[in-house]
């Protein structure tokens, strides 16, 4: 599970962007992954920033959730995406944190993370 794979990701960004349950994110955190939990990959992304974006993180009974255990375990939500992915939605050409991606890339969820992680106990900005 320590396995660096070529565009520089790890289990950690693919269980970000495609599981619905946080509790991958802790087993693979518990397994040797959280070593990666602030690793950029070959778009600058770290798992925080797949977690804020992927569709599914918005849905379901805990909306947002992986994000949140990714902030209790250690991500840093200051980490900015080192290409510029918000030129994809016609903003500002300058590097973007994971909840900046997410305030101009898709609006209506934003108002959501806040409303958890608030309710986690975690600052949002």
């Amino acid at each position: 599970m320590d396995r660096v794979l070529d565009d520089g990701s790890t289990a950690l960004h693919l269980a970000a962007q495609i599981c619905i349950n946080p509790d991958v994110l802790d087993y693979l955190c518990d397994n040797g992954c959280e070593a990666f939990i602030n690793r950029a990959d070959q778009f600058g992304w770290t798992p925080l920033h797949y977690a804020v974006m992927a569709r599914s993180s918005a849905q379901g009974d805990a909306p947002f959730a992986k994000v949140g255990r990714l902030l209790q375990r250690g991500a840093d939500a200051e980490i900015r995406v080192v290409e510029n992915a918000l030129s994809l939605y016609d903003q500002p050409s300058s590097p973007s944190t994971a909840l900046e991606l997410l305030r101009y890339a898709r609006p209506e969820r934003f108002d959501l993370l806040v409303g958890t992680l608030t309710g986690l106990g975690l600052h949002c900005q």
